[in-house]
Parts: structure tokens; C-alpha cells; sequence
């Protein structure tokens, strides 16, 4: 037995892959009484040792627990320092609440916001790829009200570190989609293979749009006019291979800069527009179903994986009845996610590593994007107040209902009964209950106890930002 120390937020956990037998399996909080004293002398709160066990929380004494290292594990981003108590009191980890503004902010916290009237209300989802954001945006989607648009700028061909030129397209893109600015969209969005992968799914109400490109042959024009000229020169996505990357931009960039009259080695590219020129010309009936759609809408919402806050920022200084919802996840399940997908496991392919190396590495890629923008979003809630809204997709798989009054409130719309039926139609029953803790737990069976300590450091400071009793 070791004093493994006085924990911040005095938080220890089981290791989830220990066996728990037969008995309810234990979440063990603060297993030290404590005294610290503020600045005016007073008492703080004492971190006193709880058990929960079947959601009951029994008070037990200090000398009942021994902790051992081989069965008590920190909770993920937890600082410990020795001989001082830094920690939240027990009971807030316990009941999973109270939990500090601009830190891990639940649906409790969420106010409205005052639109300019006269003006279009506007959304934007800032989430991550596999932080549970397609089934977020359904509670758009299903609303009749509401011109809701999934993933535009998958449409927009670039790499991570976006230059100034592409943060600028970028702004425009979604700039012209929320104000329906059909006819300055690019044809690589309007013919994209989102309009059939994922309507039946994540768009039901997008099917007359997809039905109608079906019938104009186009459906999957985009996807084919890029193999048919652009297959041996450019990746399917950047970072699966790096040489085809720099040499499919740097034809990119001398195309932007001369034009049609670049030379031989562009001409790919130049027939690559003209394939989508022609099948946007064959789909321009569908094109009126896409603006007749968005004419009609009281709210205009778009859900992005690839943005970052400061496409957000420039966004919200453009247009003051603009919203953010910002959406991220623990980074365990979205990076044991990941590493199962082929554009993924192509990013690390040819590099030697050690166990687990590739989701050590998709933390850094993943826990550096969402902690950058987080810190950018503190800015900017303090900049915008009322304007910007974290949610944590663990807390909102929970609480569904809850959520959806609090977003729907948040952007000052009611929430419509025939919303509401399809969220219950969604949410209730044992099914639901055991797709929920599938999609908060199931990451445990894609991940070893190694590879979860590698991701964990890799991603400290996350946890540091982001307070909340992430499952184990």
C-alpha cells in the first residue's frame, strides 16, 4: 500500500478493464479528508471519501479505504501534488453538476440569446470528425423550419493548415450557404457524394434534392469526374499520401495563378472543371429544389468537421444573428474511432512505431485542434457573450431531451411536436439506453490499457480545460 497523494478534483477510478465479479462495480472519490483555509480563514469545503454503488452515495470513513496503485487509476488530466488540496469538492464529480462555466457547461447552463430582429438567424456546428456531430445535427434536420446543410466544406480540397486565399473560400462557402446564394456555390458541393451517402441517415429531408440528381445521372458526377482526370495525381484526402499532397497543390496553386493557359501538366485540372461544369449544367433543375428549400426556412444551420474557431470568429464578427455550437468528445472514443477508419490508418502507414504509437499520435493531431480552439472559444464567448455555446457529446447522449430544449432555446425557436416525437422515438427504451453507453464505453474494446495512458498524456491538457467525470 502507497499514499498515492492529495488529488485535484480528488477523483480515483477503477481501470476498466478490471473484473468486478459479481458486486456493483465502485467509483471511489477523495479517499482523503482534508482541511485547507481560504484567504479570509474560513473552512473549505472538505473533499470527504464517497462510494457510489447502484446510484446510492454512502459517506464512508477515511481508515475503511486503503487505495493500491494495482486496482485505482487517476482520472485522465488530473494534476496531483503532494502535502495540498486543489480539487473540486467530491459531490460535484459525484452528481455531475455544478461543474464551472467555460470548463464542461451542461445543458443547465444554456440561456437564450437575442437575435436582431428582422435579420436571418444563422447556426454553425463547429465539431470534430468522430465526436458524435451527425446525430447532433438530426435535431435540425428534422425540423421542417429549418434549412440545415451537413459537411460543406469536405467540397473545399485543402490540407490542414489553411492559407490565407482558403480561409477566405472557406468564409465565403458558408457565407453563400446560409444566405442562399445558390448561384455562387461551387458545383464540387452541389454534386457531392454527401447528397447520397448520408441523406437516408443524417438528411432524410434532403431526398427530393437526391432523387432529383439520381435522375439527372449526376449523383455521383464529382466523384467520377475526379477519378476520370485528377485519380493518379491527386489523394482521395490529403495526409494519406505526403509526396501526392505537395505535388497535387503545388499544381493547384500554379492552375490558380496562370489560369487555363498554365500549361500541359494542368490540363487534369482544367478537365476536371469542365467534367463538373457539364454535370452541373444537367442538374440545374435539382438546383431549384436546393433553393426553394432554403427560401422557405426561418433558421439557417450548417455542420462542419473541418472548420476551426477562427473560421467561427470571422463568422460571428460578419454577422451578429450568428450562433455557434461548439461540440467535442472525449478524446479516447474519438481517437480509437479513428484509427479503424482507412483514411485515418493511412495518415501513420510506413511509420515504425510502438504499440498503440497510431492513437498516441491521432491524440496529439486531435487533442491539439480541439484544445486550440477552446482557448480561442474562451476568447471569444468574452468577446460575443451569449453567442457561443460548448456542449460535450457524452453528457448529451444522456440528456437528449434536455439538450434539445436548451440548443432550441439557445437560438430562440420552439421546439415543434413532431421534433419532439422523433427524439422520443429515438431516446426511449432499453435500446436507446444500451446505444448510449455503447457510444460513450464502446471505445474500451478498440483500445489497450497502454494505448489508453498514451492517449491520456497526450492529451493533459484537454482534460485540464474541459472539466467533467469522463466514463470509465
Amino acid at each position: 500500500e502507497t499514499d498515492v497523494g492529495i488529488v485535484m478534483r480528488c477523483a480515483f477510478l477503477l481501470p476498466w478493464d478490471v473484473p468486478f465479479g459479481d458486486r456493483a462495480s465502485l467509483l471511489i472519490l477523495g479517499m482523503f479528508v482534508t482541511e485547507s483555509r481560504n484567504t479570509h480563514g474560513s473552512k473549505e469545503d472538505e473533499c470527504v471519501p464517497r462510494v457510489i454503488i447502484r446510484k446510492e452515495i454512502i459517506t464512508i470513513t477515511p481508515t475503511t479505504l486503503k487505495p493500491s496503485p494495482t486496482y485505482v487509476q487517476l482520472l485522465p488530466g488530473v494534476n496531483y501534488v503532494n502535502k495540498r488540496r486543489l480539487c473540486t469538492p467530491c459531490n460535484e464529480m459525484a452528481t455531475n453538476r455544478s461543474i464551472s462555466r467555460g470548463h464542461g457547461i451542461l445543458y443547465q447552463d444554456i440561456k437564450p440569446s437575442k437575435f436582431k430582429a428582422n435579420q436571418k438567424k444563422k447556426l454553425l456546428i463547429l465539431g470534430y470528425q468522430r465526436v458524435g456531430s451527425s446525430f447532433f445535427g438530426q435535431l435540425f434536420d428534422e425540423n421542417r423550419n429549418i434549412f440545415y446543410v451537413y459537411e460543406p466544406l469536405d467540397a473545399v480540397y485543402t490540407e490542414m493548415r489553411l492559407t490565407v486565399e482558403e480561409k477566405t473560400k472557406v468564409l465565403q462557402l458558408v457565407t453563400n450557404i446560409l444566405d442562399c446564394n445558390v448561384n455562387k456555390l461551387p458545383g464540387g458541393f452541389l454534386l457531392h457524394r454527401f447528397w447520397d451517402y448520408l441523406v437516408e441517415s443524417y438528411m432524410p429531408s434532403w431526398k427530393p434534392y437526391r432523387s432529383c440528381l439520381q435522375q439527372a445521372g449526376v449523383l455521383h458526377a464529382r466523384e467520377q469526374c475526379r477519378v476520370a482526370h485528377l485519380g493518379k495525381l491527386c489523394p482521395e484526402r490529403f495526409g494519406l499520401n505526403e509526396s501526392d499532397q505537395e505535388y497535387c497543390r503545388a499544381k493547384m496553386s500554379e492552375l490558380a495563378r496562370y489560369g487555363r493557359h498554365s500549361g500541359p501538366r494542368i490540363q487534369p485540372f482544367i478537365k476536371y472543371e469542365d467534367c463538373l461544369h457539364a454535370a452541373f449544367n444537367r442538374s440545374k433543375k435539382c438546383i431549384n429544389i436546393y433553393r426553394d428549400k432554403c427560401a422557405k426556412a426561418r433558421l439557417w444551420v450548417t455542420k462542419t468537421v473541418r472548420g476551426t474557431m477562427e473560421h467561427a470568429e470571422r463568422l460571428l464578427v460578419a454577422n451578429p444573428n450568428m450562433r455557434v455550437v461548439h461540440l467535442i468528445r472525449d478524446p479516447r472514443p474519438v481517437v480509437a474511432s479513428r484509427s479503424r477508419t482507412n483514411s485515418y490508418r493511412g495518415i501513420f502507414a510506413g511509420i515504425e512505431h510502438e504499440k498503440g504509437g497510431d492513437m498516441a499520435k491521432e491524440a496529439i493531431i486531435y487533442c491539439g485542434t480541439v484544445t486550440r480552439d477552446i482557448k480561442q472559444r474562451q476568447l471569444l464567448e468574452k468577446r460575443f457573450p451569449g453567442r457561443i455555446v460548448q456542449v460535450i457529446y457524452e453528457d448529451f447522449v444522456q440528456n437528449v431531451t434536455q439538450y434539445a430544449k436548451a440548443i432550441y432555446g439557445f437560438i430562440d425557436e420552439p421546439l415543434p411536436p413532431h421534433l419532439m416525437s422523433w427524439i422520443r422515438s429515438q431516446t426511449e427504451g432499453s435500446q436507446w439506453k444500451n446505444n448510449a453507453m455503447v457510444r460513450m464505453n464502446g471505445w474500451k474494446s478498440h483500445m489497450t490499457y497502454r494505448e489508453g495512458e498514451r492517449v491520456q498524456k497526450n492529451c493533459k491538457l484537454f482534460y485540464t480545460l474541459v472539466r467533467y467525470p469522463w466514463p470509465y
